[in-house]
């Protein structure tokens, strides 16, 4: 291969540069602001942290001037890129990060403004952070508070358990009048999605703190506990995250605050009197990091489904004696510790293995500590002995790299009907395989015939009727109006809305779509995670470049626009519907393309 001409060997590196830069497609771009502690003594000082996501390039705005406080120079941006592996799709990261020193200059209780950042999309802006400056921490030996990760650094996709422990002296038991969580990193860590949380049943003892004086978490009561020599009434609130890119995660200084009810107010028969007298006592947990890796590259295989954890995997079958052609329910279910809710697995319809079965498709069900699917099989041929092995594809962070899981082999009989050859293949163009057992019919020589006795005649006259039912039932699975893939294709609109009605995430909103997709193109579900919608839509059409500009280019990309936006907050965002109607005038695109 002759090497480019010296004047066009700067395109590639351009090329490169360009991509770099831009953010990743159908990506929102965001903006946060964090500090670095909630609860500031007078004469120290806070950092605050903004950072957009999924923008090439930022402009921060004027900082706000506050009665009390002293902003710093704003330093940065620094810039990071980060590559990560949901739901079997690569997507790319981008962030900007500026840092600011805020000095308090009296005590008292401030709020941070927005503050407006331009974007290439738009101006956008951080919400409202509260803050405390206090004289004195005082509460080192009346109160207690620890933060603590399970690991201090984890895998892109491994779950992170983050535990905060914190009570006060069972002294002050009579003695409560109010208290706060301060926790800087609370729904505001950049790269992390959060994990429904463990099931705690109905015999512990659980209440509704105040966090960040703006929203409430559910915390454990765990008993008492010896610290210091002081016995301690203590709670427990607990956090599983899922770190979707490398990088650091910070955690900021959490505090506690107590009020604590020096003396109760006494009031008249007329309501008249004075207020209780309080104090207020705080105590801190130091800030830390955890350092999240990413996932190697070296010895990643082609199937890697995305799961990042430690796996165990059985497997059942509804029965286990079956004719050819009869449906089994295969199920599989994973559990262990990893991210159970972010892997895609395995499509037995792809897998060598399972070539002498027709797979149907599976349902699934998800949870913090376990994944089933249930997959719809039938044998084609007595031949077939086991189901075989179901394989999963995953990073063990255990051992710092990629293994296989697989389910034991699951012994089964099937039997052949008399004069039944089984499910066999269509032709290629269909690409399908027979849904009926093909009747194999022995042929008689000339010399042999005879006339057919009387109960032949009465065996035909059953067998026209019977027949007729038979080709009809054939015609129906090849295109007839309503058989099963048409009448799924029919009611696919309808079905559309009812998932919508009780789609609550951004990911059920996803599955609702891929489901109406996949019923109008008669495809299985799993054929729309990650597909490319304007190439799969202009290859359907036979588009070419001189059809460039079709009619239908405006609703495929607002149908591609439409995906993106729900994938986006479904793998790698806040996981927040979007409005119904907008899932369904995507649907409404997706007719208009031709699909």
């Amino acid at each position: 291969m002759e090497p480019l001409p010296a004047t066009l060997r700067w395109i590639p590196a351009l090329l490169a540069a360009l991509l770099l830069a831009a953010p990743a497609r159908g990506q929102d771009v965001t903006v946060r602001a964090q500090l670095s502690s909630g609860v500031v003594k007078l004469g120290g000082d806070v950092v605050l942290v903004l950072e957009v996501e999924n923008a090439s390039s930022a402009r921060v705005g004027a900082l706000p001037a506050v009665d009390g406080l002293r902003f710093g120079q704003l330093a940065g941006p620094s810039r990071r890129e980060s590559r990560v592996i949901v739901n079997g799709r690569m997507r790319e990261y981008l962030s900007l990060r500026w840092t600011v020193r805020i000095l308090p200059e009296r005590a008292g209780d401030f709020t941070l403004p927005p503050i407006e950042v331009e974007t290439p999309t738009g101006t956008r802006a951080t919400r409202p952070i509260r803050f405390t400056v206090v004289e004195d921490l005082r509460g080192q030996e009346l109160l207690f508070i620890e933060l603590r990760p399970s690991s201090e650094q984890v895998y892109e996709g491994q779950p992170l358990a983050v535990e905060l422990v914190f009570g006060w002296d069972v002294n002050l038991n009579n003695q409560v009048g109010g208290l706060d969580l301060s926790l800087p990193w609370w729904g505001d860590l950049p790269g992390v999605l959060e994990v429904d949380g463990e099931d705690r049943g109905l015999r512990s003892r659980q209440f509704e703190v105040s966090v960040n004086r703006d929203s409430t978490g559910l915390v454990e009561e765990i008993g008492t506990r010896q610290v210091g020599g002081r016995e301690f009434r203590l709670f427990r609130l607990a956090k599983t995250l899922l770190p979707t890119r490398a990088g650091k995660l910070s955690f900021g200084q959490s505090y506690l605050q107590f009020v604590q009810v020096v003396e109760r107010g006494r009031r008249d028969m007329f309501g008249f009197g004075t207020r209780d007298r309080t104090e207020t006592f705080y105590v801190g947990t130091p800030a830390f990091e955890v350092d999240v890796q990413p996932l190697p590259e070296t010895g990643r295989p082609f199937d890697f489904s995305g799961a990042v954890g430690t796996y165990e995997v059985r497997a059942e079958v509804d029965r286990r004696d079956v004719d050819a052609g009869d449906s089994i329910k295969l199920t599989v279910e994973w559990s262990g510790a990893g991210n159970f809710e972010f892997f895609e697995v395995p499509d037995l319809a792809r897998l060598p293995a399972f070539e002498d079965f027709r797979v149907y498709g599976y349902n699934e069900e998800k949870g913090a500590d376990h994944r089933i699917a249930t997959y719809d099989l039938a044998p084609t041929s007595g031949a077939v002995r086991t189901v075989p092995p179901v394989p999963l594809s995953v990073f063990d962070p255990a051992l710092g790299e990629y293994t296989r899981v697989e389910s034991p082999a699951i012994p089964i009989r099937v039997r052949d009907l008399a004069g039944a050859d089984g499910l066999e293949p269509l032709d290629e163009e269909e690409g399908r395989e027979r849904d009926i057992r093909d009747i194999v019919a022995a042929t008689r020589s000339a010399g042999a015939r005879r006339a057919p006795p009387a109960a032949a005649v009465g065996g035909i006259l059953v067998a026209v009727p019977l027949g007729w039912w038979v080709l009809r039932a054939l015609v129906r699975r090849r295109g007839d109006p309503d058989a099963p893939l048409e009448r799924r294709r029919r009611a696919a609109r309808r079905r559309l809305a009812a998932d919508l009605r009780g789609a609550r995430r951004a990911d059920e909103q996803l599955r609702a779509l891929h489901a109406f997709l996949a019923a109008r193109t008669r495809e299985p579900e799993q054929a729309w995670v990650g597909r490319d919608v304007e190439e799969f839509v202009a290859q359907r059409r036979g588009d070419g470049p001189e059809r460039s500009g079709h009619a239908g280019d405006e609703a495929a990309r607002a149908l591609a626009a439409a995906v993106a936006r729900l994938e986006a907050e479904a793998y790698g965002g806040g996981d927040q519907p979007l409005e119904a109607g907008e899932v369904r005038r995507a649907a409404d695109a997706a007719v208009r393309c031709g699909l």
